[in-house]
């Protein structure tokens, strides 16, 4: 039986591995949120997870923070939860310190 604390171990081990915003995506996907993408874990471990394959997490607050894949020019946004991708290149170099 498959209780929330392996599922969203299962999760965080991929999440370790997403080289791509795509992956994200698809890693937490959600019809249930605003954005069709969430995160019913922790924040902490969502950051890590993340740190781990390689991302930059360009700005932090506590609940919200932007990364960065390692290979492209475009974000992801976190906040409380729900994962939104930052479409637009100038408003990833907002958080990226690039703009």
């Amino acid at each position: 039986m498959k209780t929330a604390f392996s599922f969203t171990e299962l999760k965080k081990q991929e999440l370790a591995t997403a080289i791509t915003i795509e992956d994200v995506l698809t890693i937490t996907q959600s019809m249930g949120s605003i954005t069709g993408h969430f995160w019913a874990g922790d924040y902490d471990e969502f950051a890590e997870a993340l740190y781990c394959a390689g991302w930059d997490i360009t700005y932090r607050e506590p609940f919200w923070f932007v990364a960065t894949p390692p290979f492209e020019d475009e974000a992801i946004e976190y906040i409380e939860g729900d994962v939104y991708r930052l479409v637009s290149k100038y408003d990833a170099q907002l958080f990226t310190h690039e703009a």
